[in-house]
């Protein structure tokens, strides 16, 4: 499935990550199965950069049917390159309802 482009304004999130980063950050792409995001906080000097295979949530609110929703979403890091990281999302993990509200995201 491709990656669908998401719009600054509409996705702000916060990685959480078993490593003990955190950061907020923004999503840049979208697709079931991983996310493209960036955070200028990840650039600052002596800044903690998470590893690829680092595993924790990602968490957005998003707008779904005129109601705002809030998902948790389990991911790992694919990959760190200038501030901006590819993370795999872990679908297994998902529940029902957060697989309907990322389908509903992506438009799939």
């Amino acid at each position: 499935m491709g990656k669908t482009p998401v719009s600054d304004s509409q996705l702000e999130c916060m990685l959480e990550l078993s490593s003990g980063i955190s950061c907020a950050a923004r999503i840049v792409n979208l697709s079931m199965d991983a996310a493209l995001v960036s955070s200028n906080m990840l650039m600052m000097p002596g800044a903690r950069v998470p590893k690829a295979g680092d595993t924790g949530l990602m968490t957005f609110s998003a707008s779904v049917g005129g109601k705002r929703e809030t998902l948790k979403i389990p991911c790992r890091v694919a990959y760190v390159n200038s501030g901006q990281l590819g993370v795999n999302i872990m679908s297994p993990m998902l529940t029902n309802q957060q697989q309907a509200l990322l389908t509903h995201l992506v438009g799939g």
